[in-house]
Formats: structure tokens, C-alpha cells, sequence
């Protein structure tokens, strides 16, 4: 029953992990397509070669972003709940035991045991199966958000004359020590990543 607890536990630990690694996102060229050039009204940083991204910034505005982190904590909430479930059977079934125990013959207190060593193999085989699925779904989800960003910056680099679009963050440390804000086209990448999501999503602007 300690085993399973301690399962628990390391499941959730490794479920945060993966949410505070993912990254960023963007999106494939298709039938959608909007306007790469710089928006003026932002950062207008057209013509030069080196340009960068605040990462943070992307993570927290980005729509798509915020979906696929929405999504984790879901599956996250879910497998804490079903594991949390099985845990708590057990141990029901263990004070059950507990109160039984000095009425029950021999047989009956073996059979007991049994059941209970059974369900607890099976709350840790249980637990050890989530935990691999939701780090499969994790790594989807992150390798999906990344090529996004990654295809969306190559074609925003290509239509503005960029060299280089290095990346920033407060958060996990990066290259940039000081940047000028003139070439932080930080604002741009997202209205544009977010422009496109909604095309790609069908979602209309709100009406003023």
C-alpha cells in the first residue's frame, strides 16, 4: 500500500516536470495563410539579421500554446484521479481486513491477503501504465508545439530578411545577456502564430 502512494506521488512529480518543459509552437504552411511580413504597429525589425524571442512570453500568449497545456493538465488531473482511486480502494480494503481480521479463519485471513497483495500489483501496474502513456502524450504534444513555432519562424525569417531568430527566456536562461528592444519581435511572432491559429480553427474575431 506504501508502494502505491509512493507511485502516486512520483507520477504526479513527473506529470509538473513535463509541463514546465514544454516549449513552443507553430504552424505548418497550408490552405491558411497570413501576411509574414512584419506588423509595424509592433516591432518593425524587417531587413535585419538577427532578431529575438521571448519564449515566456510566447508560451503565455500563443493560443495553441495554451491548448496543449490545458490538454496536459487534463490528462494529468485524470490519471491522478484514477490512480488516487485505486489507492483509496485499497486502503478500504486493507482497514476492512484490519477490522475482520481476529473473526476470520486461517483460510479466510490467507484469502484476504491474497486480494489485497493483487490489488496493490495491480495499482502500481496501473500506475506505471499511465505514466508511460502520459509521457508518450506529453512528447506528442511538445514535438507537435515545437514544429509549429520552428516552421512558422522559418517562413517569418525567409518573408522579413532575418539571418537569425534567437531565442530568450527569463525562466530557463538563454544566449541573451541584453537585446535591443527594437529587434525583440517577440509581439509580432505571437499575433502572427495567433492570427493563423484562429484561420486554421475557424475562429472568428469577436465583434466590436
Amino acid at each position: 500500500m506504501k508502494n502505491l502512494s509512493l507511485i502516486l506521488n512520483g507520477v504526479l512529480i513527473v506529470a509538473v516536470g513535463v509541463l514546465f518543459y514544454l516549449h513552443f509552437s507553430a504552424p505548418k504552411t497550408g490552405a491558411e495563410t497570413v501576411d509574414m511580413a512584419a506588423d509595424t504597429t509592433v516591432v518593425n525589425a524587417k531587413g535585419k539579421a538577427i532578431v529575438y524571442v521571448d519564449t515566456d512570453s510566447l508560451m503565455a500568449d500563443y493560443e495553441y500554446s495554451k491548448k496543449v497545456q490545458a490538454d496536459l493538465l487534463a490528462k494529468k488531473t485524470a490519471m491522478e484521479n484514477t490512480i488516487k482511486g485505486k489507492q483509496i480502494a485499497l486502503e478500504n480494503k486493507y482497514k476492512e481486513y484490519q477490522n475482520k481480521a481476529a473473526y476470520l479463519t486461517p483460510g479466510e485471513a490467507q484469502k484476504a491477503e491474497n486480494d489485497i497483495k493483487n490489488m496493490q500489483i495491480d495499482g502500481e501496474n496501473l500506475a506505471y501504465k499511465l505514466q508511460s502513456q502520459f509521457g508518450v502524450d506529453a512528447q506528442g504534444l511538445q514535438e507537435g508545439l515545437f514544429t509549429k513555432v520552428e516552421n512558422f519562424i522559418k517562413d517569418y525569417a525567409k518573408a522579413n530578411g532575418h539571418t537569425y531568430v534567437i531565442q530568450t527566456s527569463r525562466a530557463t536562461g538563454g544566449p541573451i545577456l541584453y537585446g535591443d528592444s527594437k529587434l525583440n519581435v517577440t509581439k509580432d511572432v505571437i499575433n502572427k502564430l495567433n492570427e493563423l491559429y484562429k484561420k486554421e480553427n475557424g475562429v472568428s474575431e469577436p465583434a466590436k
